[in-house]
């Protein structure tokens, strides 16, 4: 029997890809440029993108914005990767919480829904 090769989204055999929260280092924007020069030498192909990306997406309660993930987004592009998009609710916002106190933070870990000023801030650690 003759094996077909997997391809995937355009990519062939194995994809290999990683989490990747950009927005954690928007105050770095050198490390977000050492980052995709690295892509190509670690074989990534495929990034998920925005799991923690709440906060930074909308930063108060119905103000977006959505200017770092296009920058990301034409980045991904220009390197020739592939995007996996996540919902950003991995971690709520803190206005959230404040706003709303009946939505659960982290107060377990097994029944969490994390609250960040930022992603950069994520613990999944009980208390």
């Amino acid at each position: 029997m003759k094996s077909t090769p997997l391809n995937v989204l355009g990519l062939p055999g194995l994809i290999q890809g990683s989490d990747y929260n950009p927005d954690q280092w928007l105050h770095a924007p050198e490390v977000i440029d050492e980052d995709f020069r690295l892509f190509p030498e670690a074989g990534i192909g495929v990034v998920s993108l925005n799991i923690f990306g709440w906060a930074r997406l909308e930063p108060e309660e119905g103000r977006y914005d959505f200017a770092w993930l296009d920058d990301i987004f034409a980045r991904v592009e220009r390197a020739g990767l592939k995007i996996f998009l996540s919902t950003p609710s991995a971690a709520a916002p803190n206005w959230l919480t404040h706003r709303y106190p009946e939505v659960p933070t982290n107060t377990t870990a097994s029944s969490s829904l994390p609250t960040t000023p930022t992603a950069s801030k994520v613990s999944l650690t009980p208390s």
